[in-house]
């Protein structure tokens, strides 16, 4: 580089002010740093919490020294729901200790002030065992660096003040543990954290070639979070047939079909009974435990039936419920309405031709 190329460098290093300069923009005249847009990290103190409305309990208005705190962001209309499942018996686990739990909800498309948000925090809010606010204008959001689909969701304030977790929910519960209890070491951790997260990736995608391995997986996972594990019962069900272990299946399938039914979920059931009859499980079991078989058919049945028996996936796999449990004319008769049905789509013709040329094959 020449001398003229130099001097110039040096001459904009000197013009950029020293704000602009460091990760942080200098301390206002309240003498609170205002925080960078990629959020606080492990060790920065917590932006306190500024959203627009408050339910199910007071307004967060400090971090009070000795508590901790857990800041779960939630997006949108569809509301904190998923959330409940692991926080409620967090709280159970940890009762009487110095711990709030907060869920902030925030604007999905991070552009002006979502009426979707403030509608579900309204409707959930009371009920949800833990405090839920609404950040109309993602204030706090943008304060956390956060926006849906992007970054961590979930951040721990500790007794301090500072933030001592950032990640997502389902690896907040050993963070939790180690916090409360005064042994957590953020570095060591996050790599015990990403060690979990491989055993829950190599549990979510099941090898034919070596079944077992995803229900190991899985376990593996289950011990160290024995709480979120419970909101995974549909990996687990699908790692568990993979696996042939039928009372494991049975297990995990009757915690997730309650589930289910209790929130009206029709998706939800139909995945869970395609993931116990999908094509390629039958010929694995030879022939497939009738106790599963019973269990699909529960599962397929009440997806239907909250679908107004007009969803052509949901028919599909009731269809092939029916033809695996030999019921034929059954899972034609059903596998007819869902080929030409409101989302007719070329597989499930495909399939009703293959139950039909079976019929022509069959004896009479």
């Amino acid at each position: 580089m020449d001398a003229r190329l130099w001097a110039m460098v040096l001459a904009f290093a000197v013009c950029v002010p020293a704000s602009a300069q460091t990760d942080r923009a200098p301390a206002g005249k309240s003498g609170r740093v205002s925080v960078p847009k990629r959020g606080p990290q492990i060790g920065d103190p917590a932006p306190l919490l500024s959203p627009k409305a408050w339910f199910g309990g007071d307004a967060i208005t400090e971090f009070r020294r000795g508590h901790v705190y857990v800041v779960m962001f939630w997006w949108g209309r569809f509301g904190p729901g998923y959330l409940q499942e692991v926080v409620n018996p967090l709280q159970e686990a940890y009762r009487g200790r110095e711990i709030t739990f907060v869920g902030v909800g925030a604007v999905e498309d991070y552009r002006g002030t979502d009426k979707g948000v403030l509608k579900a925090a309204q409707k959930f809010g009371p009920s949800m065992g833990f405090r839920i606010a609404a950040d109309t204008e993602n204030v706090t959001a943008g304060a956390y660096g956060v926006r849906k689909g992007v970054g961590d969701s979930v951040f721990i304030v500790d007794g301090t003040g500072s933030i001592a977790f950032r990640g997502d929910y389902r690896w907040m519960e050993k963070a939790l543990a180690g916090i409360l209890n005064g042994g957590w070491d953020a570095n060591a951790g996050g790599k015990q954290i990403k060690n979990d997260e491989q055993h829950l990736k190599r549990a979510e995608f099941p090898d034919r070639e070596y079944p077992q391995v995803a229900l190991k997986e899985f376990r593996a996972y289950e011990t160290n979070y024995p709480i979120t594990s419970r909101t995974h019962g549909d990996l687990l069900l699908t790692a568990a047939v993979c696996a042939r272990d039928t009372d494991a299946a049975c297990e995990a399938g009757e915690r997730e079909f309650e589930k289910a039914v209790r929130d009206w979920d029709a998706q939800r059931l139909n995945r869970l009974a395609w993931s116990i009859v999908s094509p390629g499980q039958e010929g694995e079991w030879d022939p497939m435990d009738a106790r599963l078989l019973d269990l699909a058919l529960r599962m397929a049945e009440k997806a239907c039936e909250l679908s107004c028996e007009n969803d052509s996936y949901k028919l599909d796999t009731l269809a092939r419920v029916h033809y695996l449990r030999n019921n034929l004319n059954k899972a034609i008769e059903i596998q007819t309405r869902a080929a030409y049905g409101c989302c007719p789509q070329k597989e499930f013709r495909e399939r009703l031709t293959a139950y039909l040329d079976e019929v022509s094959r069959r004896p009479d």
